[in-house]
């Protein structure tokens, strides 16, 4: 597990050398997600089960950074997965911007996917500050109430 920083987030820990770690980062697909990780629930676990899934495959490497520490980010590092806390309860949105920014630079990440809507807008600006070209996003617990019902006048 990583050791607690004063800066309030957790550095992750690693069993690779700083050479692996150069030719990991020259040759994989760097796929960050980003979510709150408070809660164990249906999420979550859609959001482990689909992290530990992508990180048997060595052509990526997958960063996980969450808002909060709680299970999944246990359950993530217990599968070997680098795993960033920004804790939202001492830092205010731009903070955990900076903060986001401050870890990821020169990290070659490609790839973003957005788990909720602060991760959303977060995103968004980290891709646009750092380059990123690709962003996902799943909007998770949509309620049933919620759907959208189009009539036939709505499109005419």
């Amino acid at each position: 597990m990583g050791e607690v920083a004063n800066t309030g987030f957790v550095k992750p820990s690693s069993s690779l050398s700083h050479k692996e770690y150069d030719w990991m980062r020259m040759t994989a697909t760097t796929i960050m997600h980003v979510f709150s990780g408070d809660l164990w629930a249906g999420a979550e676990k859609m959001i482990y089960t689909l992290l530990s899934g992508l990180s048997r495959d060595k052509n990526l490497r997958i960063i996980a950074v969450a808002f909060n520490e709680g299970t999944l980010t246990q359950r993530l590092r217990q599968s070997g997965i680098e795993t960033l806390i920004i804790d939202e309860s001492t830092h205010g949105f731009f903070g955990i911007l900076t903060m986001a920014l401050a870890l990821l630079r020169g990290r070659c990440v490609q790839l973003v996917h957005a788990h909720g809507y602060k991760a959303n807008l977060l995103v968004w600006l980290l891709a646009r500050f750092l380059g990123i070209g690709r962003l996902v996003s799943t909007v998770h617990s949509l309620s049933e109430t919620a759907r959208l019902s189009f009539r036939r006048h709505d499109w005419e």
